[in-house]
């Protein structure tokens, strides 16, 4: 830097002071924690991956033994006759099968945070995913005596998707909201076609509707992060894990989908997703409408749960679909 210091009666400078600032120890410390800052971010890279793997391989190992204990538990039902030994038998089924559960939880957010989660789609009929999750715990609501609804109203049945993972996503959401659902109450769940102007897609709302427990509305926006949950297992005596949403909300969003919620305490929760699918054409429909289990929405639907002896009252409303 040049300052001028002195001038001449003509106003020329005739005096300078020059200013010199070494940079150099400055740069290099600059330069060094960058450096540092890089190799930190390189080692938790590496200690997240390493974390990933043996999350995947913890699960995956310990996941083929609890299939087997629940396997061989089930076999053991059918020889007992005693009542209490049943009920042991009972106690160990549905433990094993919540350790299964958060096993599997935890090795889809391995397969998640490794990167290595695919969509793999297939031929789907609309409204047979819901009915084949409400199936499942049918047994729960009516050990509750909760009304399932299910509502179909699309135009477009026929669509290509990941039914693995809209299974998965439907079943924590289904599950949730019976789990946190006291006696006597409801839970709708409402699929309908809304406009879209991508040629050869449809895209499908579901919402799934409680009149649980509900949420407030200062735990709604840490929902969907891991391992978080507004009571844990301890004060509200509900298991979990605090995965179940966490998986969901990656699941939609490899989907390119959106999820919403709207909760209030003492007053219930809706989920709302919504995701774009592509149209099964014709001739790939024609093809794999003979090998697929349709469920008949107007009628089978409520007929699906009597079968199984369950009581449950189930209410399937639907309008006409179109091919």
């Amino acid at each position: 830097m040049i300052v001028p210091q002195k001038y001449d009666e003509n106003g020329r400078v005739v005096s300078v002071l020059l200013a010199n600032r070494d940079f150099t120890e400055e740069k290099k410390r600059e330069l060094e924690q960058e450096e540092a800052l890089r190799q930190e971010k390189i080692k938790a890279e590496k200690a997240n991956e390493a974390k990933s793997i043996f999350l995947f391989n913890m699960s995956h190992d310990i996941r083929t033994p609890m299939n087997a204990i629940v396997g061989y538990s089930q076999l053991m039902k059918k020889e007992l006759t005693n009542p209490k030994l049943i009920h042991y038998q009972e106690m160990i089924e549905q433990s094993s099968k919540l350790l299964l559960s958060i096993i599997n939880n935890v090795l889809d957010m391995a397969r998640v945070e490794s990167g290595k989660m695919e969509l793999d789609e297939n031929y789907e009929v609309i409204g047979n995913i819901s009915q084949l999750v409400c199936s499942a715990f049918a047994a729960e609501a009516s050990r509750k005596n909760i009304e399932l609804n299910i509502i179909v109203n699309v135009e477009h049945k026929h669509i290509i998707v990941d039914s693995t993972k809209m299974q998965e996503i439907l079943s924590n959401l289904i599950s949730n909201a019976i789990k946190y659902t006291s006696a006597v109450g409801k839970v709708t769940i409402d699929t309908k076609e809304l406009p879209y102007d991508k040629e050869g897609y449809v895209l499908i709302q579901t919402k799934v509707t409680d009149t649980g427990i509900g949420m407030s509305e200062e735990f709604l926006p840490s929902l969907f992060e891991l391992f978080t949950r507004e009571r844990n297992t301890t004060l509200s005596k509900i298991p979990g894990t605090g995965l179940g949403m966490a998986i969901v909300k990656n699941f939609v969003d490899l989907m390119n989908g959106s999820i919403e919620v709207e909760s209030e305490l003492g007053k219930g929760s809706t989920f709302t997703i919504t995701i774009p699918h592509k149209i099964a054409n014709k001739d790939y429909t024609n093809r794999n409408i003979e090998s697929s289990n349709e469920f008949d929405i107007n009628f089978m639907g409520k007929d699906t749960f009597n079968k199984l002896g369950y009581k449950a009252k189930i209410n399937t409303h639907t309008t006409s679909y179109i091919n």
